[in-house]
């Protein structure tokens, strides 16, 4: 009894143009097994995935089960599941030739052991790559019309939303755990630390790249931003912008940080920048006993290649207490500065403001004049007069997202930071870090600038 492996594949812009095969092709190839006495040791499915490349993980799965000799034959119900290019198909065939291992589709007849049929594959896969080119230039089409009107383009749906009328719609069962992963990362600022809490919480598995997949996904925030397209209120937020904002400097400040749950860890991992060359300063640690450890940083270029002169290790406790010291003076600058950046702005809309009820009301002076000399009747007058009156009555300030809320740094002047500090653990000590500073320059003599948010 041949040892059989099914794969199966449909792209997204399949199941756009033309719906979800994946149940169809599963039905085929199994009554095909069925019919002629295969056993069948796995189902490889691929669905989302193009046939152009070969970054599909179930594919790769199927061609380590062939080279540990576990397939007798790959069943498929046509050759552009497995490839639409000529050079993919004969990179998969070199794995499959090398473990003897055959392949076979069930709704056409191709022949590999003659030159006539390798021939006919070599024509077929060009076709199909080149219909593969036309479809992607259709389907732009296509998601560019779903788009406008702002309905589903793929069958994956994300963690708290559900699909209503083509539509997603936040799933009221489970928004909560979005909230809950976007709120206790902020609080932990790391992932691994997050993935039990989270697990324990909604009572399923999520591994470490499905939550910063979360973490990182617009749609939480209500905008499609994906294969080249941009659409903002494509579908209702969950969290706010603002509180993305915050987790996407979180993540890239902790994307090469030095992170561990031991006495090692690094307060500024991902903060310091070295003043020289602009590369993030490294965390370096170094047990001096069995109760202590010196912690520090120091740039990575200078300890990597000597291109830069910045050879100054630089400890932690230094930073911080220099942060400590001349935090309140450097956050009450800053606030000063914001400040006026705010009065600007809001003078602006007031001369704005003026300047559009002004040209309002001299267009509602001409429209009058008209009327009077008869030039337009008394129902365009009245219409556009409402119109008007309805523009004048509704005018508004510019969003308010542009004045830069300062409420946050007076927070911090009001209280003693350095007594609230000395009570944070590590991680709350970075977090609060996080909080108010964007960046901190370090030069080789050891000069410091906080760079605030």
């Amino acid at each position: 009894m041949l040892r059989v492996a099914l794969y199966i594949r449909v792209s997204t812009e399949e199941q756009v143009l033309n719906g979800d095969s994946i149940r169809t092709q599963i039905e085929a190839l199994e009554q095909y097994s069925k019919e002629n006495d295969f056993d069948i040791v796995g189902k490889y499915i691929d669905e989302g995935f193009s046939a152009t490349n070969l970054k599909r993980p179930n594919l790769q799965r199927l061609l380590k089960d062939v080279e540990k000799d576990k397939v007798d034959l790959v069943l498929l119900t046509k050759i552009d599941r497995l490839s639409r290019g000529v050079k993919n198909y004969y990179k998969i065939m070199e794995t499959l030739e090398k473990h003897k291992c055959d392949w076979k589709t069930i709704l056409e007849n191709y022949d590999s052991s003659t030159a006539a049929g390798r021939l006919h594959i070599n024509i077929m896969l060009s076709v199909a790559e080149n219909e593969a080119a036309q479809t992607s230039e259709r389907i732009k089409f296509v998601f560019q019309d779903k788009l406008q009107r702002k309905e589903v383009v793929s069958g994956t749906i994300p963690t708290g939303y559900k699909i209503e009328n083509k539509h997603l719609v936040i799933d009221k069962e489970k928004e909560y755990i979005v909230k809950s992963i976007f709120d206790e990362y902020e609080k932990l600022c790391s992932v691994r630390s997050l993935i039990d809490i989270i697990n324990n919480l909604c009572g399923e598995l999520y591994s470490y790249n499905k939550i910063k997949n979360i973490l990182k996904n617009e749609l939480y925030i209500g905008i499609y931003n994906k294969r080249g397209f941009y659409v903002e209120d494509y579908c209702e937020p969950i969290i706010s912008k603002e509180q993305f904002q915050r987790i996407q400097r979180i993540l890239e400040k902790n994307k090469k940080s030095t992170h561990n749950k031991n006495r090692n860890y690094h307060i500024f991992s991902g903060l310091l920048k070295c003043k020289e060359c602009g590369r993030t300063l490294k965390g370096n640690s170094k047990n001096i006993n069995d109760k202590r450890v010196y912690l520090s940083y120091r740039c990575s270029t200078f300890y990597l290649n000597k291109n830069c002169i910045h050879s100054v290790t630089h400890n932690e406790k230094h930073i911080e207490n220099y942060l400590l010291t001349n935090l309140k003076p450097q956050l009450h600058k800053h606030m000063l500065k914001l400040e006026s950046q705010n009065e600007k702005i809001r003078q602006m809309k007031r001369f704005s403001k003026k300047d559009e009820k002004k040209n309002i009301m001299k267009k509602l002076d001409k429209i009058k004049d008209l009327y009077l000399e008869d030039l337009i009747n008394k129902e365009t007058y009245r219409k556009d007069y409402e119109k008007l009156q309805s523009q004048l009555d509704n005018i508004t300030e510019e969003q308010e997202s542009q004045i830069i809320d300062t409420s946050h740094i007076k927070k911090f002047l009001d209280i003693d930071i350095n007594e609230m500090y000395s009570n944070l653990s590590k991680v709350e000590r970075r977090r609060f870090w996080l909080s108010i500073i964007d960046y901190i320059e370090i030069d080789n003599n050891k000069n410091i600038t906080i760079n605030f948010i």
